[in-house]
């Protein structure tokens, strides 16, 4: 998806009634370098992964043909478990990395997990679960030990292999 298709996307998909909110300066920039401090998150085309994988992930690689039902599944699958692992309406993080973020309501988004030309990250305040997305491998780490056994019950059709398992 282009740029300009990704922040038309955004616009019309993640800022729903008033639960998702613009990322702004300093918070904007005090969660990534947190994000970049937490996982040593090092960008690359082509050195994976780009995060440090902590412990209770894993690390699905992501089919290279898929359909909108795929993405639905992956985005139903995930949203289930980022809302089971939840305490109440706690408030996520949903980064694109050198783009406009966004906090907000885990079911205000709805294609956000999907690594489509740029990372996609999608974090809980305190950065201990959520998924990362990773374009240029192909994969999504889920993180958390929760998040990760929902997503193992419930693995949807896009996961078609295990690049790396942290899950003990």
């Amino acid at each position: 998806m282009a740029i300009h298709n990704q922040l038309k996307f955004f616009r019309q998909h993640l800022i729903k009634g008033e639960s998702m909110r613009l990322l702004a300066e300093p918070e904007y920039s005090v969660i990534w370098d947190e994000f970049y401090r937490k996982y040593n998150f090092n960008p690359s085309i082509e050195n994976f992964p780009s995060i440090s994988e902590p412990r209770q992930s894993i690390t699905f690689g992501l089919a290279l043909t898929h359909n909108d039902a795929m993405i639905h599944e992956l985005t139903k699958c995930i949203t289930g478990g980022l809302k089971c692992s939840t305490f109440g309406n706690e408030e996520f993080y949903y980064l694109d990395w050198q783009h406009q973020c966004y906090a907000g309501d885990v079911l205000e988004l709805r294609r956000g997990y999907y690594p489509d030309g740029d990372y996609a990250i999608a974090m809980n305040k305190n950065l201990d679960f959520g998924t990362f997305g990773h374009p240029w491998e192909r994969s999504i780490c889920i993180i958390g030990e929760e998040l990760v056994l929902h997503v193992i019950q419930n693995k949807p059709r896009i996961f078609n292999c295990i690049l790396r398992n942290n899950f003990a």
